[in-house]
């Protein structure tokens, strides 16, 4: 399977387009770790204990042999969304409830520096008011990382 992926692009080409970069390790062994989990789960299959070790093992020495080539897989790093990009997005809101919602969902997200999941599983009663009058405390129960407690200002621009 490992060496079935790392020749697969990361994503298909469309028609009459050039396939573009390969797929990641981190990609593949994401893969693999499902396609195992549900042979043994799902189809009951007998595979070897050591069977995702071994992969893992190959992808190994395949991501050396592509360090020392100099090769690079995937897009690299997001660019990130600055507050300039913000307000351009702030601008094209509709100017009703449902625009009021999307600009505050989408500060809200940058202010506590959140993934997606993170805002998804946010309810009213984890956002409260400071008690000192400086912003909101946000609790962000269900994180990748691990629950914390984030402090949102006041913001200082009006149109956001």
């Amino acid at each position: 399977m490992v060496e079935w992926c790392w020749h697969q692009p990361a994503r298909p080409p469309k028609p009459g387009q050039e396939p573009g970069k390969l797929t990641t390790p981190p990609t593949i062994d994401r893969r693999l770790s499902g396609v195992v989990v549900t042979a043994r789960r799902r189809l009951k299959l007998p595979l070897a204990e050591d069977v995702a070790e071994e992969a893992r093992a190959l992808l190994k020495a395949k991501v050396k042999e592509m360090e020392k080539a100099g090769e690079t897989r995937g897009r690299g790093p997001a660019p990130a969304l600055l507050v300039r990009h913000m307000e351009t997005i702030a601008a094209t809101l509709p100017r009703n409830r449902f625009g009021v919602r999307d600009l505050s969902l989408m500060t809200l997200h940058f202010a506590i520096a959140g993934r997606e999941h993170e805002l998804a599983y946010l309810r009213v009663r984890d956002v409260t008011e400071d008690p000192e009058g400086r912003g909101l405390i946000v609790d962000v129960r269900v994180s990748k990382v691990g629950p914390r407690t984030v402090a949102v200002p006041f913001g200082s621009r009006a149109q956001l």
